[in-house]
């Protein structure tokens, strides 16, 4: 079934993250931090592997290599979004509410 779904608002944002940087705090370190409200979707395209962690550092890695891209999820309570590398990756990286 296709559901067809009305955006608020979205915001796009492209920054690189260094060489084996580990839990790089994208709320934190980018446009992020004025994220108010919480998006339910998210999608990110990358030029290297990385591992992201959502909400906090303690929960487990999702893998995301350059075949997945553009990788989305949908999350109804998404606050951060942790990125870990082994090379130097460049990101971009859309918030859209729903």
């Amino acid at each position: 079934m296709k559901q067809n779904f009305v955006c608020k608002d979205f915001k796009t944002s492209s920054f690189t993250v260094a060489l084996n940087t580990t839990n790089y705090d994208v709320k934190t370190n980018s446009w992020l931090r004025t994220w108010v409200s919480n998006p339910v979707w998210f999608k990110l395209t990358t030029t290297q592997p990385i591992n992201i962690k959502l909400n906090t550092t303690g929960w487990n890695n999702i893998s995301i290599t350059t075949t997945d891209n553009p990788f989305q999820i949908f999350m109804n309570d998404l606050s951060n979004v942790y990125i870990t590398t082994t090379s130097a990756a460049d990101i971009v990286f859309t918030l859209i509410w729903l």
